[in-house]
């Protein structure tokens, strides 16, 4: 399309600058005159010639425009309203850091789907002044990188907000001797130091530095043994319970933040319901009058949910948080955490349902959160879906066709980089994950009780469908790529340990050469080329630093397959009378004794080696 953008302010001609070659679309005189107003709704009239858009907060106007790309050259006309105030996306910039490039290709997409917000999740990977050892070796962002970014979120109508761990999960600081002194217990800081707050406050006044946000999100959830560890020590039988030192502790890094300019502190709220739900925040019981009446008023409470798919806690946990007559906001998630790769089928199935009940609840504050290892992009299905209910527009074929202006592809191509998840077409979560397949040991084969061996055809067609969108999704070929490279592997791997096994057991020496020429030397070959496709997808996606991790998984299960044929054809041979391995009685990963399960959504074991149950180096 070819626009004619004078009569728009500044800021909307240079971002729609920034769109010209995504969006294909370019500016001239002659084109169609686009106008813009503020409102207090959201309205969009093209008859052909002219655009007119009326937008609640500035995003709305980038939304408009995919809007009226994705229906063509025909005249169109919406009014609608965004159901949620602060409506905004969160995502964990580590351990994978994501290009500046990358960040900004984001906020765009961001844009066009009507969001404000962008929560940049940073745990200790960036520049703080006086701190060398601060997020050092991680691929910290420097502070002209984070000025950089807020100002081309601001550009766009998209608000990035610092998001950090002022409580707990800042397990990388820990290894430095310099901060050695201001933990607790594991990760958590002990916040009956001066120190603490010391570094603390060094953290605020970066983000003050650098953002232009009046929000921070300080975390501090999921340290429940907060005041268990050097606290106790240090503190003895004048040990407070634990909802006092954490109020003593948000109060105090409360006013740090406000000494900055933040005039909100979201914070996380499990910690606070915990205490009163048998250590669980899903639970029923509302918190008490007087621990309300501490939280400062300018803090506003996250009740984050990514799990359930019965709306019973929904309504206790929403219901409880309203209640307290706080500001509240839902944290509903997007999966990235299982693995490299998305999960928006299920994403989508929860989004569904827990977006309506916040909606019924009258929470009016929605945050989607990513955490982990898998890209942000890999859920802009999930994150339109969410958009779409957020508008109160079509989820189906219509969200399609805008969906195709946001991404650049056909949603339908874009959801078949989650299919290496997948042992059938319709499952909306399964275990184990293509990562786990990935480093599932061939002979301690903890997984392999989640092995369903009637699926183990699915990879041919898995690779046939990647290869024929791969060329379709342009700027993803690298990610299609190891997506296939995934799926070849499974091929080969995704039962060989139980074929190993039976063959072993046996005594099948012929069976257990077969596997030796036809799967194990193969796999060689894919584990190498495997990293050499993630190391094409990590150079486009991410900082360089963090990809020694996946050298040495990867690296690791190269060698080890090569042990596993050593190890096999001494065997064979009769240089060795067993493998104490595969001599083992197999047990179900998830508790089953011998008996297997295949409950491929129950989460509660995702075990590679038995010695080290998060295989994440």
């Amino acid at each position: 399309m070819i626009f004619n953008i004078n009569g728009l302010a500044a800021d909307f001609q240079s971002g729609l600058a920034e769109y010209k070659d995504e969006l294909d679309i370019r500016f001239a005189e002659n084109g169609i005159s686009v106008w813009a107003t503020q409102g207090d709704t959201f309205a969009v009239n093209f008859d052909g010639k002219t655009l007119r858009i009326v937008y609640q907060y500035k995003s709305e106007f980038y939304r408009a425009i995919a809007m009226v790309i994705a229906n063509g050259d025909g005249a169109f006309t919406y009014t609608g309203k965004r159901y949620f105030k602060d409506f905004g996306i969160h995502h964990a910039t580590r351990p994978y850091v994501p290009h500046k490039s990358q960040i900004k290709k984001l906020l765009r997409r961001f844009a066009l789907m009507g969001y404000s917000q962008f929560e940049m999740y940073m745990h200790s990977n960036f520049e703080v002044d006086g701190e060398p050892y601060f997020g050092y070796g991680q691929g910290r962002y420097t502070q002209a990188e984070l000025c950089e970014i807020a100002a081309y979120g601001d550009m766009l109508g998209v608000e990035v907000v610092p998001c950090l761990e002022l409580l707990a999960h800042q397990p990388e600081l820990k290894r430095w001797k310099a901060y050695a002194g201001l933990y607790d217990w594991d990760d958590i800081f002990n916040v009956g130091r001066e120190e603490t707050y010391q570094l603390i406050e060094k953290m605020i006044a970066t983000c003050a530095k650098c953002f232009k946000s009046k929000v921070i999100n300080l975390g501090m959830d999921e340290a429940y043994m907060l005041g268990h560890g050097q606290y106790f020590r240090d503190n003895g039988e004048r040990l407070e319970n634990r909802v006092d030192i954490f109020l003593k502790h948000l109060s105090r890094v409360v006013t740090i933040a406000q000494k900055y300019g933040y005039e909100e502190q979201i914070i996380w709220s499990d910690m606070l319901y915990a205490s009163y739900n048998n250590y669980s925040h899903f639970g029923p019981n509302q918190l008490p009058k007087d621990v309300i009446e501490r939280i400062p008023t300018s803090v506003k409470l996250a009740y984050w949910d990514y799990y359930g798919t019965a709306d019973d806690h929904y309504n206790w946990c929403m219901k409880n948080h309203v209640e307290t007559g706080c500001k509240v906001m839902f944290a509903a998630g997007v999966w990235t955490w299982e693995g490299t790769l998305a999960h928006n089928r299920f994403s989508m199935e929860i989004l569904q349902m827990s977006l309506g009940l916040s909606k019924k609840n009258g929470i009016d504050n929605l945050l989607i959160t990513s955490w982990g290892n898998a890209p942000l992009l890999f859920t802009l299905p999930s994150l339109c879906f969410a958009a779409q209910i957020a508008y109160d527009e079509d989820t189906g074929e219509n969200m399609k066709a805008f969906f195709k202006v946001v991404a650049g592809c056909e949603f339908d191509d874009y959801m078949l980089l989650d299919t290496p998840n997948y042992t059938s077409h319709d499952q909306a979560f399964v275990y184990p994950t293509a990562d786990q397949v990935l480093l599932n040991d061939y002979f301690l084969g903890l997984m392999d009780s989640e092995v369903i061996e009637s699926a183990a055809g699915i990879w041919d067609e898995h690779i046939a469908a990647l290869e024929s969108a791969k060329g379709r999704c342009k700027g993803l070929e690298e990610s299609f790529e190891r997506s296939i490279a995934v799926c070849k592997i499974a091929k080969l791997k995704y039962d060989l340990g139980l074929k190993t096994r039976r063959a072993y057991k046996s005594g099948d020496k012929t069976v257990l050469a077969a596997l030796i020429e036809n799967a194990y030397k193969p796999l060689v070959g894919l584990y190498e080329e495997y990293l050499q496709a993630r190391k094409a997808e990590w150079r486009t996606l991410f900082k360089s630093t963090c990809f020694e991790k996946e050298v040495i998984q990867f690296g690791g299960m190269i060698a080890r397959t090569k042990y596993c044929i050593d190890e096999l054809q001494a065997f064979i041979d009769g240089k060795i009378d067993c493998i104490e391995e595969l001599d083992a009685v197999q047990l179900d990963a998830k508790g089953g004794g011998e008996q297997f399960n295949h409950d491929g959504r129950d989460r509660s074991c995702t075990l590679k080696t038995a010695f080290s149950p998060c295989f994440y180096i």
